[in-house]
């Protein structure tokens, strides 16, 4: 599996909304905007979402995970360190142009209440448009594809590239692949490695004959393990529904449960912006 070209966006638009059932944009306390890193990290926007919650030590703790009340604590600092890693969206780094989304904390307050009120309250996390480009096998696409509210996925073509290129390991899902497992003394790799020689063989006399029946063939036994790659637009509200739903999966590309070394998306999604404040809370079953 492979996440890449991730962003996520709009978090202006989305607390403005937010706060217009009750016609309170005069309390938000967040800033936006897009600049050099250099003038980002001096400038008076970071500086005073900063202020803001040093008056509310409380709610850095619960929601931040920053303890701002603590002998050794530097809570300026921390609190600048935090907003610069989350904060930060994303931007050009040859012009060294970027865009940012410091939260304060009456605006995460009132995000963090809506979540608890479940889909019809948190309407805004709809407005948190994320992209990425993801690479992984058809078995795991199957349940990705589950989730359809608000998503677009644009993929790479089996039945037009299948043929254009070796069909050989690198083609299939094989990070927890156990070369040493085996079924009667078999191991698992040999017979795998006949079957691949044998689809590859049936895609070089495609490519000799045209014969369609032979890329017929190919379509029907290429196994589940086959990678694609799918360019996907979602949002905040999708993405925290996937990850309650699929954190203790027994499939390790959802979970990472059995190897948490290994790129999945649980870990991809946790490091969005604010992932652990607005996806990751509350999530336990």
């Amino acid at each position: 599996m492979l996440i890449t070209n991730v962003k996520a966006y709009d978090f202006e638009a989305a607390i403005r909304g937010m706060r217009n059932p009750k016609e309170s944009w005069h309390l938000s306390d967040s800033k936006f905007g897009i600049d050099t890193i250099e003038k980002i990290e001096n400038g008076q926007d970071l500086k005073d979402v900063v202020q803001a919650w040093m008056e509310y030590p409380e709610r850095a703790l619960e929601f931040l995970g920053i303890d701002l009340n603590t002998k050794f604590a530097k809570p300026e600092y921390e609190l600048k360190k935090y907003l610069l890693r989350e904060g930060i969206l994303h931007g050009d780094n040859s012009t060294q142009i970027y865009e940012y989304a410091f939260i304060g904390p009456a605006d995460m307050n009132l995000m963090r209440s809506l979540i608890k009120g479940g889909s019809p309250h948190c309407k805004f996390m709809r407005q948190i448009p994320v992209s990425f480009d993801l690479t992984a096998p058809l078995y795991w696409w199957k349940e990705y594809d589950t989730y359809k509210v608000s998503t677009v996925a644009n993929s790479t073509s089996q039945m037009h590239k299948i043929h254009t290129h070796a069909i050989d390991f690198d083609c299939f899902e094989t990070d927890d692949f156990c070369r040493d497992l085996d079924v009667n003394g078999i191991p698992c790799y040999m017979p795998v490695a006949t079957f691949l020689d044998f689809l590859e063989q049936l895609r070089l006399k495609f490519l000799e004959t045209n014969d369609k029946r032979y890329w017929k063939e190919l379509i029907r036994w290429c196994p589940q393990g086959w990678l694609q790659t799918r360019t996907v637009s979602l949002n905040f509200e999708v993405i925290r529904n996937m990850c309650f739903y699929r954190h203790s999966h027994k499939l390790n590309e959802w979970s990472g449960k059995d190897h948490p070394d290994l790129i999945n998306f649980i870990n991809e999604m946790k490091k969005l912006p604010y992932a652990n404040a607005l996806l990751f809370s509350s999530l336990e079953k």
